[in-house]
């Protein structure tokens, strides 16, 4: 049991999740771990207010209290939607199972207790059926086509995994991931203010030459333009990624972040109750239709802003919708 919660306090410290189900959870974890050694399930179990009380030490709690905010924090919902993550990350420490919230049954004056329950994940272990040799071929066999409504899970990489170019390693460290509030993330902040400031200071200087009393010159007309086309780049390559980076939380990757030979990568921006980071990750799958690389773009039109999973062969056909929480697609397009 206790490798399990030290499992479970390690995802939530990756996952970088803020809310008050990531700090109910963490504390349900840290608890349980103080008595992980004890032959009775029962000292295991904590009411709303031990858990609310563990969470925040400072903040005076009474059972009403508590349990409204553990109501309200919903740690099964919180748990389920990211359940293709939490078992993946089991999976990948050697685990064959998983802990998860779950809460006694109320009867009477009973509180409600708080406690990890030990679940398998299930696991697909069915061998594919061979005929019989002497079994029948019916004479007009049905051939069903690839099911284009079947959901796309998308598969995580995250930050120590994807490589990182020079400039990447520069800006995010060689983990990938670094909090806003660093030295690195004024860094950051460097590129978009100053990004700001030229986009500024190439007004200033159109307006200026407009107020000058001369002849316009064909230096003048080639030099404006120049100065506009400019802007142009910088709004759109640097300073627009930059505010839908702080406002979508996540955006594509810059050219210059991963290494050249790196598939589509991702900026995203989590927040914990403490900080804010930026890391490099990559949210890839297999498509369900032709079993190409699904990789994440931008919509298109009024979808612009969105970012959709794309298949490799055909990008304009085999779309799938994203959803970061979730991580899982439903088809948007799909040969159909």
């Amino acid at each position: 049991m206790k490798p399990l919660v030290l499992c479970l306090i390690d995802w939530l410290a990756q996952l970088q999740a803020s809310g008050q189900a990531a700090l109910a959870l963490k504390a349900l974890a840290t608890e349980t771990l103080k008595r992980a050694d004890s032959p009775d399930p029962e000292q295991r179990r904590f009411d709303a207010l031990a858990i609310a009380e563990a969470a925040d030490a400072d903040r005076t709690w009474d059972f009403d209290q508590a349990k409204q905010w553990l109501n309200r924090a919903n740690l099964p919902k919180f748990v389920e939607a990211r359940r293709e993550d939490l078992c993946s990350y089991f999976r990948a420490q050697g685990h064959l199972a998983i802990v998860v919230p779950a809460k006694t049954e109320t009867s009477g004056r009973n509180r409600a207790q708080w406690f990890l329950a030990l679940e398998s994940p299930p696991v697909d272990t069915a061998e594919p059926k061979v005929p019989e040799p002497d079994s029948a071929v019916p004479e007009a066999p049905t051939v069903e086509p690839a099911a284009p409504q079947d959901e796309l899970i998308y598969e995580y990489t995250r930050s120590p995994e994807v490589r990182l170019s020079v400039l990447g390693w520069l800006f995010l460290g060689h983990q990938g991931n670094t909090p806003t509030k660093s030295l690195r993330g004024l860094a950051w902040a460097g590129v978009f203010v100053g990004s700001g400031l030229v986009l500024v200071l190439i007004l200033v200087l159109i307006f200026v030459s407009s107020l000058m009393q001369r002849p316009l010159t064909t230096a003048d007309f080639v030099g404006t333009v120049l100065l506009v086309f400019f802007g142009l780049l910088v709004q759109r390559y640097w300073v627009r990624p930059l505010v839908w980076l702080i406002e979508d939380r996540i955006i594509p990757a810059p050219l210059w972040v991963p290494a050249l030979t790196e598939d589509a990568c991702q900026l995203e921006m989590p927040k914990d109750e403490k900080h804010r980071y930026i890391r490099l990750v990559r949210y890839s799958g297999v498509c369900p239709v032709c079993a190409g690389l699904i990789e994440l773009r931008y919509g298109m039109g009024l979808e612009s802003r969105r970012l959709f999973g794309c298949c490799r062969e055909a990008p304009q056909e085999h779309v799938f919708t994203f959803d970061r929480v979730t991580r899982k697609g439903r088809p948007v397009r799909a040969g159909v």
